[in-house]
């Protein structure tokens, strides 16, 4: 199985390069294996804001995109978010393992998604003062939305929020020089 988000070894030609910095030649991603061209496009207006440096104030990047008629917006977390719910991601040898990386894909999409077409979504802010159970009680609700979405679009919904943060990494490389 390919990993998303990661980028394939520059085998079939040379890797695109930018201030010296060697880029991947494709990528593959939530929508397949692309040229590193249609994912930076896809993702354009993340490399803007990186470029902008205008996350910088934040703490996310927001990204706004379309699966068939329905539009989506996406934003990303902020650290103690991603500390709090990957308390959730079990070892890989427990007897729940599946049930729990479903669970931490649910907490993700429902953390980073704000809207998809007519559905809103407002989770409640994280604290690392309180256990995650108590975010969780908070926001049950929200979480039952995205429990009722069609697995698969939740699974994709998720692999997108790991595109965003790969087009990030990849924006970086673009604007940071090459020691």
């Amino acid at each position: 199985m390919k990993e998303l988000g990661k980028d394939k070894a520059a085998t079939k030609s040379e890797p695109a390069t930018e201030n010296g910095v060697e880029l991947p030649k494709e990528v593959i991603c939530a929508f397949g294996e692309v040229p590193y061209e249609v994912f930076r496009e896809r993702y354009a207006d993340v490399y803007k804001q990186i470029h902008d440096m205008d996350h910088l104030l934040f703490g996310r990047i927001t990204y706004t995109g379309k699966l068939g008629p329905k539009e989506f917006q996406m934003r990303t977390l902020k650290q103690q978010e991603r500390a709090l719910i990957a308390s959730v991601i079990p070892a890989q040898n427990t007897d729940t393992f599946t049930r729990d990386m479903m669970l931490y894909e649910v907490y993700k999409v429902v953390l980073s998604l704000k809207a998809f077409g007519e559905v809103k979504l407002s989770p409640t802010a994280i604290s690392l003062e309180e256990p995650l159970s108590v975010w969780v009680e908070k926001n049950k609700a929200t979480i039952d939305t995205v429990m009722d979405f069609d697995e698969t679009l939740t699974r994709h919904l998720s692999n997108i929020y790991e595109d965003i943060s790969q087009a990030k990494q990849y924006a970086f490389m673009e604007i940071l020089p090459n020691p």
